[in-house]
């Protein structure tokens, strides 16, 4: 696919750093540290095993401690010339634990989906939603792929 919009219209990275640290003021919570999840929007791609148009998003997990990285993935198509704000053609939404050396991909469509009709006039691109909880402390962002269109459809 070909690439453009590094960070998108909406000025969304590609990429996000969550991070999350336990407190250690005496209160009766789980022990202090902290936990740091680098999240990353791959550009949607055709994938002949889906088949179709889909998109991942990756995390890795570093620290000391364990929590959970809620995931609202979104994949988009739109043609060429029209204006948003446009319509996701497929979501996944998901909750993984998380913890020291955690890795994954979320899918979008999930993983035992097909992927979205490919066109290639079309123009793609993933975006999610982030949150990173452990205890009683959070943190949020956002990831968005660039906006890519397909080089082939099968």
């Amino acid at each position: 696919m070909n690439e453009s919009d590094a960070a998108g219209a909406d000025g969304i990275a590609p990429d996000a750093t969550l991070t999350v640290e336990m407190p250690t003021d005496g209160l009766a919570l789980p022990a202090a540290g902290s936990l740091v999840c680098n999240v990353t929007a791959n550009n949607p791609h055709y994938s002949a095993g889906a088949p179709g148009v889909i998109a991942k998003i990756r995390y890795t997990c570093t620290g000391n401690i364990s929590g959970t990285l809620g995931v609202n993935a979104n994949l988009y198509r739109f043609a060429p010339g029209t204006t948003g704000p446009y319509v996701p053609r497929a979501s996944n939404n998901q909750s993984r634990p998380v913890g020291p050396l955690a890795a994954g991909a979320v899918y979008v469509p999930a993983d035992s989906l097909p992927g979205i009709v490919c066109k290639l006039s079309d123009r793609y691109y993933a975006a999610a939603f982030l949150t990173l909880n452990a205890g009683p402390s959070s943190s949020t962002g956002s990831v968005r792929s660039n906006t890519v269109s397909p080089q082939k459809c099968s």
